[in-house]
């Protein structure tokens, strides 16, 4: 059986990060019992809902797809370095926010660990990227261990 390219892998960890993420904010409006009423009123989490929020949440719903559709349109050293940072960037800002909203004192429910699912799928293409970037390119060099590994050719 073949494997999946692992740019296609990297692409659906985009997908799905995006749709977990958006899932994440539906679920926190259902389960805090007064986050629908701020959200109602014009505020979420103290915020006016204003363009900066609404550009907020569709920057977190569009910069996923669009690094999916950039780890399949172009295969370089790049794309693989733009994944490995924003997959730990995302996963270690996941986690901040997660810290903060227990800080304030929010008791852990299901939008939390949603949340934490989405820092886990975003730690896991950061280790996706970094394991492509390993591979062997073009013009790079092979490592100690990959020229011991090489099965030794014998001379007839």
């Amino acid at each position: 059986m073949k494997t999946i390219d692992v740019r296609i892998r990297i692409a659906i960890l985009w997908a799905l990060w995006a749709t977990a993420a958006t899932f994440s904010v539906v679920l926190w409006l259902l389960v805090e019992p007064v986050a629908l009423e701020e959200a109602l009123a014009g505020e979420m989490e103290g915020f006016a809902s204003d363009g900066g929020v609404g550009y907020y949440m569709a920057i977190s719903g569009i910069l996923p797809l669009a690094l999916a559709v950039m780890t399949l349109q172009f295969d370089n050293r790049g794309t693989r370095y733009t994944n490995l940072t924003a997959g730990l960037v995302l996963g270690a800002w996941t986690y901040v926010d997660l810290g903060a909203a227990i800080a304030d004192g929010a008791a852990f429910n299901a939008s939390m660990l949603v949340s934490v699912a989405t820092s886990l799928i975003a730690f896991l293409i950061a280790g996706l990227s970094a394991t492509a970037l390993r591979q062997k390119a073009p013009g790079r060099t092979a490592t100690t261990h990959e020229v011991i590994e090489q099965p030794k050719k014998l001379a007839v």
